[in-house]
């Protein structure tokens, strides 16, 4: 039940994001200052809460079940991404960067999958093999891709190289 949950949590936070990438104009105009407050005022702060949750779930299930062992990498990537979160809601601004970010969830249910038939010793099935392969594709697409995007626009807008834009 906690990895469909994840799984329908990550995909409208992914859609929301590429929707305000790619249809909401005022964001498109400017990716510092633009504004959509749905995102800023509901959909940020229920993936901040939804990230904090996470973060508790893992030292639980550590204790309970991993026999006190929890991820460093993932207690990290949590605490960094709620930091990220609450710095841009205490800006108040960077609705564009959000998003952006946001597209990023469109990867879990993959990994999801991919950690529910691990978990049920299926790695030598069909369907295993072409969740990896469409994990890799959506990986490449929402993470790697989507970011150069979110660069040049902001480069365009402020009349620098990308390069520039980068620093």
């Amino acid at each position: 039940a906690e990895l469909v949950y994840n799984s329908i949590f990550a995909v409208t936070t992914g859609l929301v994001g590429i929707w305000a990438l790619w249809c909401h104009e005022q964001l498109q105009q400017d990716v510092i200052h633009g504004s959509w407050p749905f995102l800023s005022d509901v959909v940020a702060p229920a993936s901040m809460a939804n990230f904090t949750y996470h973060l508790f779930a893992m030292f639980q299930y550590g204790l309970a079940c991993g026999g006190g062992k929890v991820d460093t990498t993932l207690v990290l990537h949590h605490l960094v991404v709620i930091a990220g979160m609450a710095l841009y809601l205490y800006a108040g601004r960077g609705d564009f960067v959000a998003a952006a970010f946001m597209v990023f969830e469109l990867t879990n249910p993959f990994l999801n999958a991919r950690y529910w038939m691990s978990y049920a010793g299926q790695q030598t099935t069909v369907a295993y093999r072409v969740n990896g392969i469409l994990l890799l594709l959506a990986y490449f697409v929402f993470r790697v891709c989507n970011m150069p995007f979110v660069v040049a626009l902001y480069a365009k807008q402020r009349g620098v190289g990308v390069v520039e834009a980068m620093l």
